[in-house]
Parts: C-alpha cells; structure tokens; sequence
C-alpha cells in the first residue's frame, strides 16, 4: 500500500534476491527476500490509487536431456 504515491514516484529493484520498492522522495521503503525460483524476466508490477501491485511468476520447470557421446 502506498497512499498518495503514483507509478511515477516509487522505484522497484531486485538485487541478490532483496525485493525492493521505495518512493523517489525516500519517505517510504520496503524489502523482501525473495527465492531464486522465481522468473524475474517476467515480472510486472501495478499501481492504481495507492495499491501497488507486484506479480513475478514462478521459474517454470525446465528438463533437458543430454545425449551421451
């Protein structure tokens, strides 16, 4: 949640698996650690009258099979 504050004045930031958003006026800042599962290439994030909204999905299984030589 972050009242008053639009797309336009807050930050968001992944560095060694922190999370964080904070307001470009430094008044608010939040972290979190997030898991290395996650697809980071592939998050979004939203902000609608002071709700902010971050989806970052999970890394999707990969398998691939090794030929033998």
């Amino acid at each position: 949640y972050v009242p008053g504050y639009g797309k336009e004045d807050l930050d968001i930031s992944v560095e060694d698996l922190v999370l964080s958003v904070k307001t470009k006026d430094n008044e608010l800042k939040y972290q979190w650690d997030i898991s290395s599962k996650l697809n980071l290439e592939n998050t979004t994030a939203k902000c609608d009258k002071g709700i902010l909204v971050i989806t970052i999905p999970k890394q999707t299984s990969t398998k691939v099979n090794i030929d033998i030589k």
